[in-house]
């Protein structure tokens, strides 16, 4: 019975050894890895043809560390590209690299009581050796995971050779005019003394933001919006900031066009805020009346304000309309500060 059951059913059949004895050992598995990896890649590029040429651009791991998982899942992924290529008859290129410039590496190697002290120029020999060795080292893993490339040609961001390439490039930027120079708030570390990128900040997970209503005085002449046109008191764009000691770096402040605005009075004064956020001002404005609604942020581009805190004689300072702009929290305006943020400068450029 056993055997007319096993004898219906379509069993694959593998060419591995059962015998234990017969399986491969330790011994054997740099000769495997060789067949499977070196010859594999080193065959494939003289007898593909060149007709149907892959090339794998590989975005390069950090030379700051030993391997991780994160590390294993990118590589292995790659190499499942490479060999289904292969696979399909393309002559592959896929030469591997190293980025070994950057603020971890130095950091990691300063880390050692030995450095400090150092010249920039001696700085940075430290950080070359050490990416140098973690680069060696990385390689001898990512080797041991069988990942198929051309090691040989390996390249690093430290090459001489690299380097001069990239320099040309950005000489051509230059006499292009894609170079220029321009304020820009940055990222900046007072210990590092230097620009942080954004993958660099860590944040506190628990902190807790001081929040500030703040109203700066409308001087415009708002008779020509049909919304506002009978208001006859003093006129507030009403702005949220949980930065408010950027105040003083005011240069505008932002709507959305989409967004519907409403004014709030209490005794002569009218508060502009998003018709959203009417619901949030009661516990600060106490009783309020609101006298107009659904005013389109449209109709209130090109008002102009005053900011106090810049002095009496400061100039006349324009509302202005971003995309960025919620009415999810806050009051639906935006103060815009370009020396405290991105978007800021963007929208002051």
């Amino acid at each position: 019975m056993l055997k007319s059951w096993k004898s219906s059913l379509r069993l694959p059949r593998s060419r591995f050894p059962r015998s234990r004895s017969a399986r491969p050992t330790p011994k054997l598995e740099p000769n495997y890895l060789k067949q499977c990896t070196d010859d594999l890649y080193a065959w494939q590029a003289q007898n593909r043809s060149g007709e149907k040429p892959f090339t794998l651009h590989d975005g390069p791991p950090y030379a700051n560390g030993e391997l991780h998982v994160g590390h294993a899942m990118n590589k292995i992924l790659k190499d499942m590209i490479v060999r289904v290529k292969v696979q399909q008859g393309r002559r592959v290129t896929y030469r591997p690299g190293w980025d070994c410039h950057g603020l971890p590496i130095e950091m990691k190697a300063l880390g050692s009581h030995t450095t400090k002290g150092l010249t920039p120029v001696e700085v940075r020999d430290t950080a070359r050796k050490l990416a140098s060795k973690t680069v060696v080292n990385q390689m001898k893993g990512f080797r041991a995971l069988a990942v198929m490339s051309d090691w040989e040609k390996k390249w690093t961001t430290m090459d001489r050779e690299y380097e001069i390439r990239q320099l040309r490039v950005f000489q051509n930027m230059v006499r292009r005019g894609l170079i220029y120079r321009k304020h820009k708030p940055v990222y900046w570390s007072p210990s590092s003394r230097t620009a942080l990128a954004e993958a660099e900040l860590q944040f506190v997970e628990d902190h807790v933001s001081t929040a500030a209503y703040i109203r700066f005085p409308i001087i415009s002449d708002w008779s020509s919006i049909p919304e506002l046109a009978d208001f006859k008191g003093n006129l507030y764009a009403t702005i949220w900031t949980t930065t408010p000691w950027t105040l003083p770096a005011n240069r505008a402040i932002a709507i959305h066009d989409q967004i519907k605005y409403s004014i709030l009075q209490v005794g002569d004064d009218g508060y502009l805020v998003a018709s959203s956020c009417v619901g949030n001002m009661k516990r600060f404005l106490g009783d309020f009346q609101v006298v107009a609604h659904s005013i389109p942020g449209s109709n209130l581009k090109g008002l102009e304000y005053k900011n106090k805190l810049r002095g009496q004689s400061a100039p006349p300072q324009p509302i202005i309309t971003a995309d960025f702009v919620t009415s999810s929290s806050g009051t639906g305006l935006v103060h815009i500060a370009p020396g405290h943020g991105r978007d800021h400068v963007l929208k002051d450029a």
